[in-house]
């Protein structure tokens, strides 16, 4: 059988600040960020291919990404991520292009 998404995206969730809850005047402290992974297929992208971002700036890319569906999915525009290799090696350490939900698979670039 063919794993379609052979590749895994990983990223830590950014930490919670502490708040200070007016009403009791108490600290609560915040949450440290998490670890998530996502299964992907991570395809080089030919030479020079560009994006444009919301603000219109056309932005090279390197890795075409591909998830599979999951309505749950959500990494912030510019996460720091790893795609780590089938056989565990560091394919790519860096920003998260972006992203863009289909009805059947969700398409990201960095």
């Amino acid at each position: 059988m063919i794993n379609r998404y052979p590749h895994k995206l990983l990223y830590i969730t950014l930490a919670s600040a502490d708040v200070y809850d007016e009403s009791t005047g108490n600290w609560i402290p915040g949450l440290p960020g998490e670890e998530k992974e996502y299964s992907c297929r991570a395809r080089p992208a030919g030479a020079g291919k560009k994006k444009a971002g919301k603000d219109g700036q056309l932005t090279e890319y390197a890795y075409d990404l591909g998830f599979e569906y999951d309505e749950n999915f959500d990494i912030p525009q510019n996460a720091r991520v790893r795609i780590i290799g089938v056989n565990d090696q560091l394919i790519f350490d860096g920003t998260l292009g972006g992203y863009q939900v289909g009805n059947e698979s969700i398409l990201g670039w960095i």
